[in-house]
């Protein structure tokens, strides 16, 4: 598997492509390997051997060489990493992974995306992020093999916490009564498959999607923790500054020195 390896990136290549719904066309093999983040929409990828779809927070990974046909089954967007490494190997399957914090991914794309646009100056940090994006793929990749199948109910319950996250009334015994089990069993049962508890999830879905909306310039600190689902301006500055280790204001400032 390409990810259990070391890996040593030489270049990298960043865009934000949209695609619209299409038959299958075929992809010949290409010089370099590509990793994306789907925002937006699905496609459906076969290479012979197996067939996967990739649909709106997924992570696709296609290896250097590998020629496939690819079905867009709904127009989408992604975000799209061309990259080469100085490793050769062969054989490397195709993946997609649906990792647990989409959130946290869509983050890591988006800088990247807007880092990579202001030049050269900054391919060292532009490579950082890089980097961070294939260790976080690679503990996906861990966590998912060790999962098996996931119960329904736990799917359903983190999905309502991506979707949701901005209720403030969105609590772990709301979710436990929805799936209609016991708050201690779901609490169990969501840490074991997902590797964090509950509330934790709540929290960091809250605070990535807080850093996305502070990265824009857009929106006040109030405007923000309102957004994100919290109530109290003080427990989001302070959970902000737990977590980031930076308070709100600190984070959006240094930021905009950065670009």
């Amino acid at each position: 598997m390409f990810f259990d390896e070391n890996i040593t990136v030489t270049e990298i290549f960043v865009f934000r492509p949209d695609f619209i719904k299409k038959r299958s066309i075929y992809v010949p093999g290409r010089p370099y390997h590509a990793l994306t983040f789907r925002l937006s929409g699905s496609v459906k990828i076969e290479d012979g051997k197996k067939s996967l779809i990739s649909k709106a927070g997924d992570i696709t990974f296609v290896p250097k060489g590998l020629s496939y046909d690819t079905e867009i089954i709904e127009n989408g967007s992604m975000y799209a990493v061309h990259f080469k490494t100085m490793e050769e190997r062969k054989d490397i399957p195709f993946e997609v992974i649906t990792p647990a914090y989409h959130v946290v991914f869509n983050n890591m794309f988006s800088e990247l995306a807007s880092r990579y646009k202001l030049g050269r100056e900054n391919d060292l940090y532009c490579m950082s992020i890089f980097y961070g994006i294939l260790a976080e793929t690679r503990h996906e990749i861990k966590r998912i093999r060790g999962t098996g199948i996931i119960d329904p109910r736990m799917r359903y319950a983190k999905e309502h916490i991506d979707r949701g996250f901005s209720d403030p009334a969105l609590s772990v015994s709301s979710l436990a009564a929805e799936a209609g089990i016991s708050e201690v069993y779901f609490r169990r049962k969501f840490g074991d498959i997902y590797g964090t508890a509950p509330n934790a999830y709540i929290k960091k879905i809250r605070i990535e999607n807080a850093k996305a909306l502070l990265r824009t310039g857009y929106y006040t600190i109030t405007e923000t923790a309102t957004r994100c689902g919290f109530d109290s301006i003080s427990y989001f500055s302070c959970e902000f500054h737990r977590i980031v280790g930076k308070t709100p204001r600190e984070y959006a400032e240094d930021y905009c020195r950065q670009l």
